[in-house]
C-alpha cells in the first residue's frame, strides 16, 4: 500500500496526530512528531499531494484489522 519512504512519512504524521496538543494541521503534526528542524515540512505536504496511496484501500485494511481483532473465530 505504501512505499518505504511514504510509510515513514505516514507513520510520522500519525505519531504527530496523536501527540499534537494544538491544531492538527499538517505542519502541527510534523512539529508534534519532533520532525520540525530535522526534515523539511514540505515532505509531509507532498505526502498528501503527490504520494501514491489509496485512502479507500487504507480504510478497508484498517476495518479488516479491527474486525479481526474484535471477533472470535466461529462467532458472528
Amino acid at each position: 500500500m505504501f512505499t518505504a519512504p511514504t510509510f515513514a512519512t505516514f507513520a510520522s504524521l500519525v505519531t504527530g496526530l496523536l501527540a499534537a496538543t494544538g491544531p492538527r494541521t499538517v505542519t502541527g503534526m510534523w512539529s508534534a512528531a519532533g520532525l520540525a528542524g530535522r526534515c523539511h515540512h514540505a515532505r509531509a505536504h507532498r505526502f498528501f499531494s503527490h504520494a501514491r496511496w489509496s485512502l479507500d484501500s487504507l480504510g478497508l485494511l484498517l476495518a479488516r484489522l479491527v474486525v479481526a481483532a474484535s471477533s472470535r473465530p466461529g462467532k458472528p
